[in-house]
């Protein structure tokens, strides 16, 4: 059994009475960054790999989502190249924090941190320490609008220092198992992945074809999808539901309140999903924002209008919607859960898909979603349509819940791995 002594670093615990403990400036040869340039096509013609924090993936890069030209690299001199093998972090936005280790030489963004490292440390082990302190780099982020970490707070950080020949040895095993690891999960995620392909197939099939394949059939009047059951009717939106945009209180700091008897303020963050109902809100807002927003109450259906645009819930909870949602109201000739999953339909989203507008944010014109088609089969098979997507879908979202759950557990199994690698109390 090793012999281990206290390393004074809180996040690293004990290490190996061998082992030191260095501040990563110590450490590193190069620690840099990089910029954007401006949009400019003869910036972006180029085969020069140009590295942002979207490419980050905790693992090794093999691909850089944009590229940029020499002509951009002479115009910004902070445009520098790296050496394939250097470490990236995300510092700020989305993705702080992301990891990754570059299988090519390139350039990169002003949120990257690029390092490389001294004949001291192994850069493939430093990427694997870097991924084991990750929540204590999160915890260190400054600012509170847009928390980042900083260059200065990446050199401060003290790091567990093996000999370099077991630091390589460590980043081998570590290479070895996580491929492995990572084997698992992705497998996993591609039969979740295609279990939800199964289950909108399944959706779609329901609302626009029925369950009895012998029914005789009509043409739908919509070329893409051809025949529909003859007794169905077509219909526009519009004609079914009264469709009510939500409003925004503005500026909405001024309404916001802790209050429990607060009005739940709900977001599109508050909808997961994949999940049929939105059951909770992370804001309230006080009893003076309703006259510039729209109540709903639990059972009525929202829609997202931008953003994750197209995304149908069902209410559990009394609330607030933004402009960010509409609300069915007066619905007529449709059940509501039929009208739900129909509206989760390919053919419901490549309608809305088609209508939206706005480049960076897209939105769903009110309009355009009240000129929805819509086929609606008679009340008796719509309720029977209903229970057969209720019984099947749950069976779907079981079998992906699991294969959810099998996932998180691998990922946390990778996470404790490396830890306990790379700071000596598991001995490879």
């Amino acid at each position: 059994m090793r012999v281990m002594k206290d390393s004074g670093v809180e996040w690293i615990g004990e290490i190996p009475v061998s082992w030191n403990i260095r501040k990563l400036f110590h450490l590193l040869c190069i620690i840099g960054s990089g910029t954007t340039p401006k949009r400019n096509e003869k910036y972006y013609d180029g085969n020069i790999p140009w590295l942002n924090t979207g490419d980050l993936n905790d693992s090794y890069i093999t691909k850089a989502s944009k590229h940029i030209s020499h002509v951009a690299l002479e115009k910004y001199s902070v445009l520098k190249m790296y050496k394939s093998g250097s470490i990236i972090i995300a510092m700020y936005g989305a993705t702080i924090g992301k990891i990754g280790i570059a299988t090519f030489d390139f350039t990169t963004n002003q949120a990257c941190c690029v390092m490389n490292c001294s004949n001291e440390l192994n850069n493939h082990f430093l990427f694997y320490v870097l991924t084991a302190c990750n929540s204590y780099l999160l915890f260190s982020a400054r600012g509170s609008g847009q928390p980042n970490i900083n260059q200065d707070i990446v050199k401060s950080i003290r790091v567990p220092l093996p000999q370099y020949k077991e630091q390589q040895r460590i980043a081998a095993y570590l290479d070895t198992r996580c491929a492995k690891i990572d084997t698992m999960i992705s497998q996993e995620q591609a039969v979740i992945e295609k279990l939800k392909e199964y289950k909108q197939a399944l959706i779609t099939r329901a609302v626009t074809k029925g369950l009895n394949p012998d029914v005789p059939m009509k043409d739908s009047g919509v070329d893409w999808i051809g025949e529909i059951p003859a007794a169905w009717d077509v219909v526009r939106l519009k004609y079914l539901s009264k469709i009510e945009r939500g409003g925004s209180p503005r500026p909405i700091e001024e309404y916001l309140t802790d209050d429990a008897n607060g009005y739940n303020w709900i977001k599109i963050g508050d909808a997961l999903k994949g999940n049929k109902y939105i059951n909770e809100t992370k804001q309230k807002i006080r009893k003076e924002g309703l006259r510039k927003s729209c109540l709903v109450h639990k059972g009525d259906l929202i829609l997202s209008n931008s953003m994750s645009f197209g995304q149908p819930y069902i209410m559990n909870i009394d609330g607030c919607i933004h402009d960010g949602w509409l609300m069915f109201a007066c619905i007529s000739r449709i059940d509501k859960m039929f009208l739900y999953y129909f509206l989760i339909s390919s053919f419901c989203m490549i309608q809305f898909t088609l209508a939206v507008t706005g480049g960076v944010v897209q939105n769903l014109n009110i309009e355009k979603v009240k000129n929805t088609v819509i086929f609606i089969p008679p009340v008796i098979e719509q309720l029977a349509i209903i229970k057969y997507l209720d019984d099947r879908c749950a069976i779907i979202d079981a079998t992906v819940s699991k294969k959810q759950m099998l996932i998180d557990k691998l990922t946390e199994y990778k996470k404790s791995l490396i830890y306990e690698v790379v700071t000596g109390k598991k001995e490879v």
